[in-house]
């Protein structure tokens, strides 16, 4: 079975696989997998038009939240240090405001060891920016429940299992990226196309109780309605039994 763990899986121009060999490998390992597991709708119609490969979607099982804290993190951003990433266009952000509590959280990739240690500079140099560095997924439950605003500058994604951990804890998401359009379509946050607009979505959310808590009511009811662990576990398990 093959998990699809990001858009560019589904994209044969867009692989991130350095060599020509190994596109090779991974289409001939994809093409004789039983089956191929996809995060969005949007990946398996990318799947089945550039491979002419049948897959289903299974979303991600997310962690409940321990406990209640309190909201201390005007805004969180979580990510690997990749340029991909784009962490220069957050702490482009955190300029923006200088009066607001900004919290970074990523450690360092193979190969962007440089790109790590300049962020680290920079956010160092800010002071309303807490540079994390690596932190261990289970010490995240924290961080994501106290932010009061969660925000991705991406350039690509699957399916980001940090938006699952915000919105189950009520943090809403503004981001450049929107899988399936589902942040526009439950109203999870806002799906920008600028900084600016993010600017002016961040401002919206840290500055207007109602708006936010609204927003935050309704990021807790979506998981409650879709990311149930039955729900969620069903597409794994008839897949396993199928192949078996």
């Amino acid at each position: 079975m093959f998990r699809v763990a990001s858009d560019t899986d589904c994209e044969p121009d867009k692989l991130l696989i350095r060599y020509w060999r190994d596109k090779k490998l991974y289409e001939y390992g994809l093409r004789r997998a039983d089956a191929i597991l996809v995060q969005s709708i949007w990946q398996q119609d990318a799947m089945r038009t550039n491979y002419s490969l049948h897959s289903r979607v299974a979303e991600m099982l997310v962690d409940t939240p321990e406990r209640a804290v309190a909201r201390d993190i005007d805004v969180l951003w979580v990510s690997n240090l990749r340029q991909l990433k784009r962490p220069e266009l957050y702490l482009a952000l955190v300029k923006k405001f200088p009066q607001l509590k900004f919290h970074m959280v990523g450690g360092p990739q193979p190969g962007f060891g440089e790109l790590f240690n300049q962020i680290r500079r920079e956010a160092a140099d800010l002071p309303n920016c807490t540079f994390h560095g690596l932190v261990p997924y289970h010490e995240m439950d924290n961080k994501y429940a106290a932010a009061r605003v969660f925000v991705n500058t991406s350039d690509t994604e699957g399916f980001p299992n940090s938006y699952l951990q915000a919105w189950i804890r009520g943090t809403p998401v503004v981001t450049f990226f929107d899988p399936d359009a589902v942040i526009r379509r439950e109203n999870l946050g806002r799906a920008v196309s600028s900084l600016d607009e993010m600017a002016s979505a961040v401002t919206e959310f840290v500055a207007n109780d109602n708006v936010w808590s609204a927003a935050s009511e309704r990021c807790k009811a979506y998981m409650a309605r879709f990311y149930g662990e039955d729900r969620i576990l069903s597409p794994y398990l008839e897949m396993f039994k199928r192949i078996l």
